[in-house]
């Protein structure tokens, strides 16, 4: 096997761990959907960037819970059980974190994958 197999089948793993990370395990849902459910009383927003983060622009009526905190905190959200917890951050990598997380602790939650970059403005 020469050494372009071997950079191939590097970039390939990089691949899938990248888009293994953007869909938090499968558990996604597009900016332009998560849009679409502002007004649905079923879903709650759950913001985990940083606190300037959150205070230069947020999800009307989201919960602000960093990433880094999140752990610690979740149990805050166990008011919203029955409820889908749309989280989100920047660019969608730390809310794939966060989705797994959730998810793992027993929350019907999905990363708003994109990021609010991607939010429609």
């Amino acid at each position: 096997m020469g050494i372009m197999s071997y950079l191939l089948i590097g970039l390939a793993v990089l691949a899938v761990f990248w888009i293994y990370r953007q869909q938090g395990s499968g558990n996604s849902i597009s900016a332009r959907e998560a849009h679409a459910l502002q007004t649905d009383t079923t879903v709650v927003f759950l913001d985990v960037r940083t606190r300037g983060e959150w205070d230069q622009f947020h999800i009307s009526k989201a919960i602000h819970i960093p990433l880094d905190e999140l752990d610690q905190r979740k149990n805050e959200l166990k008011k919203y059980e029955g409820k889908k917890l749309i989280v989100y951050c920047r660019s969608g990598n730390r809310s794939a974190t966060a989705t797994r997380l959730l998810t793992s602790a027993g929350f019907n939650a999905v990363n708003m994958a994109g990021g609010i970059i991607a939010w429609p403005r």
